[in-house]
């Protein structure tokens, strides 16, 4: 239901009836569909043998051990919490795939969670870099895309949903990375003020939160003000199928193929670059081939790394659905 049409006097008796009784986190939505996804692979896997199945499973189980470490924290924080898991929204034709929603009084808070190994360190221009040492020597180093533009982006499709349905108008909504593997030793003293605080391990998350409840906020929700914002996430979560994502049903190659080169070009016009920047006809003869369903799939395309899986992964995606 759209809160605009309510009125000013359903508001009203809203405040009125409302309460403060939440003292601990609650969780509204379980990340439940990447867990199913896994067994599901393992499953096949275990049928049909194959090195390329092998490196998805070992990526969505780091994924999935990486998430449950943060929620871990979460669901112990002994604080007035709303915890959704794996929400994905869509609003305006834009798509934000959440690991984290994190409802509080005074805020909405987004959580993406990077599981990575290595040291990762962000330089004085705010660029994210991957380390690995032998010892004391450098032998691994590369550059990724800003994981904080990435969630910076969900919040914008979040927020703006949650702006046209009527739900919030002033409460902010922050955003932060959290690096999940424990054996990382993560560095942001070069960097900007802003990404030492919104750049954290998963045992700093729960101080984050608290130190950010200290702040002046517009807004103070109440129980029933927060359960309303909560269900109208949980209800806007567009799940895809777990069958569709595993079992693919052949695709028209040459439609899909003509969809995909008419969003290139159209990408790198709005850039002002050429549609080979983009990606290469290697690579697009790659995602004909491969044909990928989901996110950890499209980093087994040639030519697609983090970068342009996050700049892109999510338009791809939707593209391989609709000619599915």
């Amino acid at each position: 239901m759209n809160v605009k049409k309510s009125g000013l006097f359903a508001r009203v008796m809203r405040a009125i009836r409302d309460t403060e009784e939440l003292t601990t986190p609650l969780v509204i939505k379980e990340g439940t569909e990447s867990i199913i996804q896994l067994e599901q692979y393992k499953e096949e896997l275990a049928n049909n043998p194959s090195e390329a199945l092998a490196k998805k499973v070992k990526l969505i189980d780091l994924g999935n051990k990486g998430e449950a470490q943060v929620l871990f924290e979460l669901k112990n924080a002994f604080l007035p919490l709303h915890i959704l898991h794996d929400i994905q929204i869509v609003h305006n034709e834009l798509t934000a795939q959440i690991d984290f929603v994190v409802l509080t009084r005074k805020f909405i808070l987004l959580v993406e969670v990077k599981n990575y190994f290595g040291n990762i360190v962000v330089n004085a221009k705010d660029e994210f870099l991957r380390c690995v040492y032998q010892g004391n020597r450098l032998v691994f180093q590369e550059g990724f895309y800003s994981p904080l533009r990435q969630v910076e982006r969900q919040a914008e499709v979040l927020s703006g949903y949650l702006i046209a349905q009527g739900l919030i108008d002033k409460l902010p909504v922050r955003y932060v990375v959290v690096f999940s593997n424990n054996k990382t030793i993560l560095d942001t003293t070069a960097a900007s003020e802003m990404v030492q605080q919104q750049v954290m391990r998963t045992d700093g998350l729960v101080s984050y939160i608290k130190q950010a409840l200290t702040d002046k906020s517009p807004v103070y929700l109440l129980d029933n003000h927060m359960m309303e914002i909560s269900a109208a996430i949980k209800a806007a979560h567009n799940v895809v199928p777990v069958e569709q994502k595993v079992n693919v049903e052949p695709i028209n190659d040459q439609t899909l193929a003509q969809a995909i080169k008419a969003w290139r070009l159209a990408t790198a016009t709005a850039q002002g670059k050429k549609a080979f920047q983009i990606f290469s006809n290697k690579t697009l003869d790659d995602l004909l081939d491969k044909k990928p369903c989901t996110r950890n799939e499209l980093f087994e395309v040639y030519g697609l790394g983090e970068a342009k899986v996050a700049l892109y992964g999510e338009e791809l995606l939707q593209i391989m659905r609709r000619y599915n």
